[in-house]
């Protein structure tokens, strides 16, 4: 069960590095980030490629630690970052996108997320 937790999330996370990768053209960026500063569209679009950097990087290290077979110190430690991370997102997606039938989707996708890897960085033997 662990091993497909994992390459579950990882293939997820791929999923969203595609998604957020998208930005430009789904939210219609080159419409809609000229109607902020300079600064804001900055900050936009750094944020969100750190957020596709730091995808990924959940996505490749949820294949190492499945492929490893061995969840140490090190591994529960990035376990439980990445349940901080999807649950920080549902939570401020709470606080500031509202409730609608899109944002409800991406609170269970994170809501998941948060539990299925929480679950596998406290599993007692993990």
């Amino acid at each position: 069960m662990r091993k497909s937790i994992l390459y579950t999330g990882g293939t997820l996370n791929l999923v969203l590095v595609a998604l957020h990768v998208s930005f430009w053209r789904m939210l219609n960026w080159g419409t809609e980030l000229p109607l902020l500063s300079q600064m804001n569209q900055a900050v936009v679009q750094t944020l969100n490629v750190c957020a596709i950097l730091v995808i990924l990087f959940f996505a490749v290290i949820s294949f190492i630690i499945a492929r490893r077979g061995v969840t140490d110190l090190n591994a529960r430690a990035i376990l439980l970052l990445v349940a901080a991370f999807y649950t920080t997102r549902l939570v401020m997606g709470w606080l500031l996108f509202g409730y609608s039938i899109p944002e409800l989707v991406i609170w269970i996708v994170c809501a998941g997320f948060a539990a299925g890897y929480g679950y596998l960085a406290i599993r007692r033997n993990a």
